[in-house]
């Protein structure tokens, strides 16, 4: 079984040239679209799953085929297949199915460097030599912050990533996100905060992990992972639980009306006008001023700052544990520990939990 990393310049290379080949119709495939294949500019997309049992256009146009189907076409054209499944074992039995009939060309579509900038502008997705070297300072404050050497290590990796378009970081298992074996956060799930709650995963692994969770409060604006967290919420029922609240709600800096897309997957996000629909955003400090949380894990799909502003007074008197994602803009990185320094946490931890720039998460205390 083999798997082959392609590098940002031969990607693009490559899927200009001629249509693209991929396995895998779900959330990994939307997310793949919207971060690598539509911001290349891939206008053919031949795509097969295994639910397709008939050969048909999709509503975007792209030509969904069954497997037998899909399998001679690429091997028709000798073609290199893109494969989105983001569950390690069932990517590789993927693989291996694939091998066992002739095709032996794969890759993951978190091997594409585009796929970890996922809300950068195309101009710095391109290149990000520039802005890496006008943060110069920002970046050496950040890591004269860290509080260990595998944190200094996290970051240099990145770096290295964004400056030579490398794809491979150091990484902790996915199940160790948002609880960190290594680092001694002193995590107290007496009122955990989740923000961008998506399906429940999060609180889910937490409840697996033997932990117990006093006041829940979760915040879920994409109305069809809202409607899977609240199943999955209600399933561990209140021996796991004392008590929940969910709101389907943006998180912003202040209390206003944005545009959001709503996807049903991970990448739901804020958008202009046009492309989105109205929906409420809310500061936390607005609709919660006497929350006192213990514990604060924050994804939420590039808006992470905002949603830092929106609970300022809440972080700078109550200072909980904080795990944030700082991937989906490559400033995000120094803006994000820079924005926590002025609000008095002065303890900072970089994990990855992908081997790319996704799914890096930095803690605080």
């Amino acid at each position: 079984m083999s798997t082959k990393s392609c590098g940002f310049r031969i990607a693009a290379e490559e899927l200009r040239s001629g249509p693209i080949y991929v396995y895998g119709k779900g959330n990994g495939y939307e997310t793949a679209k919207g971060f690598v294949f539509d911001r290349i500019g891939c206008t053919e997309i031949i795509v097969t799953d295994r639910r397709f049992n008939e050969d048909r256009r999709g509503k975007d146009g792209e030509a969904q085929l069954t497997l037998e189907s899909f399998v001679t076409a690429v091997m028709r054209n000798k073609a290199r297949v893109i494969i989105t499944i983001g569950n390690q074992n069932i990517f590789d039995e993927v693989v291996l199915e694939l091998e066992s009939r002739g095709v032996s060309d794969t890759v993951s579509a978190k091997s594409f460097y585009e796929y970890h900038l996922s809300y950068n502008a195309n101009s710095t997705v391109i290149d990000c030599r520039a802005e890496i070297e006008q943060a110069g300072s920002d970046i050496v404050f950040l890591r004269e912050g860290l509080a260990d050497s595998k944190s200094t290590e996290v970051l240099s990796q990145l770096i290295d990533l964004y400056r030579n378009k490398r794809t491979s970081i150091d990484c902790d298992p996915l199940a160790d996100q948002y609880l960190p074996r290594d680092i001694d956060l002193e995590i107290d799930f007496s009122c955990y905060v989740c923000a961008g709650a998506y399906d429940g995963d999060t609180v889910g692994s937490i409840i697996s992990s033997g932990e117990r969770i006093g006041q829940l409060v979760c915040f879920e604006p994409d109305v069809i992972n809202f409607q899977k967290l609240v199943k999955s919420i209600s399933k561990h029922g209140a021996e796991k639980i004392e008590e929940a609240i969910l709101y389907p709600t943006l998180l912003s800096d202040k209390t206003e009306i944005k545009s959001f897309k709503s996807s049903g997957s991970t990448n739901s996000t804020c958008t202009s006008s046009k492309l989105g629909e109205s929906q409420i955003a809310c500061a936390v400090d607005d609709i919660m001023p006497t929350l006192r949380p213990t514990y604060i894990t924050i994804d939420v799909e590039g808006s992470e700052l905002d949603a830092l502003s929106g609970m300022k007074r809440m972080l700078k008197r109550y200072k909980p544990a904080i795990g944030i994602a700082v991937y989906h803009r490559i400033s995000d990185l120094w803006m994000i520990h820079r924005v926590l320094r002025e609000y008095g946490y002065s303890e900072f931890f970089l994990r990855n939990y992908s081997g790319g720039a996704a799914e890096t998460i930095m803690y605080c205390r």
